[in-house]
C-alpha cells in the first residue's frame, strides 16, 4: 500500500530535520504543496507565483520543496526536473550592521542606560556572535569550571561551535553573571533602542540580538577573514549563507566598497596594504598569547616540581 502525499511528507520532515526550528520552517513550505496528490513542478510554480510573500522568503521555501522533490526522486527511482522551479528575484535588504561612530554611540547610551547586567549580556553577544537561544542555552553558571568557555550546538543544523567569555568580561561575569531569560532580553533590547532613540532622535537602525551577529560577521570579514574561517567561529554548515545572507547583504561593507571603488588607485593599495599588515600583526599576537599561555603553564609544571623536591627533601 503507498504512502499519501502527505504522509510522504511527514515522513520526509522527520527524517531530515532533527532541530525544532528549522523543522517547522520546512513544513510551513511544504504544507504549501500538501494538498497536490503527487510532485507536479507547474502546480508548484503556480502556487507560489500566487503568493504575496517577498521573493527572498518564496525562494527560501521553494529551497525546502526542492530538498523534499529530490529526496522523492530517489525513493520513487523516479526524475523530477526541479530545475523547472520557479524563482524570484532575491529582494533581501542590506543588513543594518554599525560603523564605528554608531558602536561609540551605543556604548555612551549603555553606560548611561546604567544596567550592568545587560550591558555584560549585550558585550557577550557582540563578542560571540551568537544566536539568543544558543545564547540562554550555555550554562553560564559553571562556565568558570572550563576556563570560561564552552562548546555548544547550533540552534540550526546543530554544529559545534565555542562560546567564550573574553578576559575583559570577566571581572564584570564574575560580579554579576547571566541570569536572564530569553524573553527577557529581548524586552531589554527593544526598551534600551528606545532609550538609544531618546538620547539620538535620528537613530533609524534596528538593534537585537541576531544584528550583532551579523556585525561580528561583517568585522571578520573586513578584517581579512574569508568565509570558511567564519564558518568555523559562528557554527554556519553552510559557507554560502555567509557570503550571500551576510557579507553580501551588508551595507556597511557595501559602502566600503564604493568609497574603495572612488579612492585615488594609489591610496587603495596603501590601504590593501596596510590592512594585510594589520591581519599579519594579529596573527603574530594570537601566536604571542599561545607562546605566552604555555610559558605560563610550564613556569606551573616546574614551580609544582620544585615545591615536591623540597617536601621530599624536609620530610627525609
Amino acid at each position: 500500500m503507498s504512502l499519501r502525499f502527505k504522509e510522504k511528507i511527514d515522513l520526509f520532515l522527520n527524517s531530515n530535520y532533527k532541530n525544532s526550528k528549522t523543522k517547522v520552517c520546512a513544513k510551513i513550505a511544504l504544507n504549501r504543496i500538501a494538498d497536490l496528490d503527487a510532485i507536479d513542478i507547474n502546480k508548484i510554480n503556480k502556487i507560489f507565483e500566487n503568493l504575496k510573500n517577498s521573493g527572498s522568503s518564496k525562494n527560501t521555501q521553494l529551497a525546502y520543496i526542492k530538498k523534499f522533490i529530490n529526496s522523492m526522486s530517489k525513493v520513487e527511482n523516479k526524475f523530477y526536473d526541479v530545475s523547472k522551479l520557479i524563482s524570484f528575484e532575491n529582494d533581501t535588504i542590506p543588513k543594518q550592521v554599525f560603523n564605528l561612530d554608531e558602536i561609540q554611540k551605543i556604548e555612551f547610551a549603555l553606560e548611561k542606560w546604567n544596567n550592568p547586567e545587560f550591558k555584560l549580556i549585550f558585550n557577550l553577544l557582540k563578542y560571540n556572535g551568537c544566536r539568543l537561544g544558543e545564547f540562554v542555552s550555555v550554562d553560564w553558571e559553571n562556565i568558570y569550571k572550563t576556563n570560561y568557555e564552552c562548546q555548544i550546538k547550533a540552534k540550526k543544523h546543530g554544529r559545534f561551535r565555542t562560546i567564550i567569555v573574553p578576559y575583559d568580561l570577566r571581572d564584570q561575569f564574575i560580579k554579576y553573571g547571566v541570569k536572564y531569560s530569553y524573553n527577557t532580553i529581548q524586552n531589554l533590547f527593544h526598551k534600551f533602542s528606545i532609550y538609544l532613540k531618546t538620547l539620538y532622535p535620528d537613530w533609524s537602525k534596528h538593534l537585537s540580538a541576531h544584528v550583532l551577529r551579523a556585525q561580528l560577521i561583517t568585522n571578520m570579514h573586513m578584517a581579512g577573514l574569508s568565509p570558511d574561517k567564519i564558518q568555523v567561529a559562528t557554527g554556519h554548515v553552510e559557507i554560502s549563507t555567509i557570503t550571500n545572507h551576510y557579507i553580501r547583504t551588508s551595507s556597511v561593507y557595501q559602502k566600503q566598497l564604493l568609497q574603495l571603488g572612488n579612492m585615488d588607485s594609489i591610496n587603495s593599495i596603501e590601504i590593501n596594504k596596510l590592512k594585510e599588515i594589520i591581519l599579519l600583526q594579529n596573527q603574530e599576537i594570537l601566536k604571542l598569547r599561545e607562546r605566552l599561555n604555555l610559558d605560563d603553564d610550564e613556569t606551573s609544571d616546574a614551580d609544582l616540581k620544585r615545591t615536591k623536591n623540597q617536601y621530599k627533601v624536609f620530610v627525609a
